[in-house]
């Protein structure tokens, strides 16, 4: 338990190291208790869905380049 604590502690860091947008989407989709759909994350972004899919895409990508 404790390791993976470490571990949501070290992801939830190099997020914060993302741009801020990316760092949006991924916190909308992902780490909310409930998480929003890309339709949910577009329209509070005012953004086409598609936009929210691309970044969501490179934000991902980034972090599996980080860790």
């Amino acid at each position: 338990e404790e390791e993976a604590e470490g571990q949501k502690t070290e992801l939830y860091a190099k997020i914060n190291k993302l741009p801020e947008r990316w760092q949006e989407v991924l916190k909308y989709r992902f780490l909310q208790e409930e998480p929003l759909g890309l339709k949910e994350v577009a329209e509070i972004m005012g953004i086409s869905d598609k936009r929210v899919h691309q970044i969501q895409k490179d934000a991902i990508k980034r972090l599996q380049e980080i860790m």
